[in-house]
């Protein structure tokens, strides 16, 4: 399964499509330590940005988990910031950040 997974992750990418991970049919538990959780966050992971749902109870935690953190999005800020500021001075297309 886990080269499936990734196989459908590489295809997406190189076709410019959306990562959407496949369905976990099992919506009764809605914990943290579901199997839900621990596939959205093992495919987010993978590179999947998104993933199916059978249930509406399953919505919440995949939308959760799929999101980007603060932090995340502080840093992807930075990046942006940093590249729009490189290419006013001709540096090109900017340079790497740490995290």
């Amino acid at each position: 399964m886990l080269y499936a997974r990734q196989s459908i992750v590489t295809a997406a990418v190189a076709h410019k499509v959306s990562e959407i991970d496949l369905v976990c049919t099992n919506y009764k538990d809605t914990s943290d330590d579901d199997p839900l959780a621990r596939e959205c966050r093992n495919g987010a992971t993978m590179g999947f940005t998104g993933k199916q749902v059978i249930h509406p109870s399953q919505v919440e935690m995949v939308q959760r988990l799929f999101s980007p953190s603060e932090a995340r999005v502080t840093w992807a800020t930075k990046i942006l910031r940093a590249n729009e500021k490189a290419i006013k001075e001709g540096r090109g297309a900017g340079h790497w950040m740490e995290r």
